[in-house]
């Protein structure tokens, strides 16, 4: 399944996820004072209006998606929520590279392919509207996704 934004290059993904999860905008030269990355405004709004669904809530999201729901389970539930509740934070990379490596050591590549779907489709991210607040998940699923390569 194509993820529903166009694809960049592998280093252009390592450059946009380090200027969300680093909180710099651009490398300045030494002269100068670096810009400060900015959140968009009401990205830590709406993930604290929009829980991430519970356990047992996800288990009947994936009722019609069994090849998800086989690489889910409950550890895989815990690093995909915590990469969502905490998507909005300057040191965001940190919980990224958590979320990859936590789920790469359950089950792989395909489990990491699964649990970025998981969060895709059927998490409150399937719910923003607002293209500032997407692209910040855009840009994580870019990264993420640089690593099945």
């Amino acid at each position: 399944m194509a993820p529903p934004f166009p694809k960049v290059d592998k280093i252009e993904i390592k450059y946009l996820i380090y200027n969300i999860c680093t909180n710099q905008t651009k490398i300045m030269q030494s002269t100068e004072v670096p810009t400060q990355y900015v959140v968009p405004v009401g990205l830590e709004s709406f993930i604290k209006a929009n829980p991430y669904p519970t356990m047992e809530e996800m288990e009947d999201l994936h009722i019609a998606r069994i090849d998800l729901d086989a690489e889910y389970g409950l550890l895989n539930h815990k690093l995909c929520e915590n990469l969502y509740k905490n998507m909005y934070k300057e040191n965001c990379k940190l919980y990224v590279d958590k979320f990859i490596e936590g789920v790469k050591s359950t089950g792989g590549l395909q489990a990491l392919k699964c649990n970025l779907e998981t969060l895709t489709h059927f998490s409150p991210i399937s719910k923003i509207t607002d293209p500032e607040l997407y692209k910040v998940f855009a840009e994580i699923y870019n990264y993420v996704d640089s690593n099945f390569k």
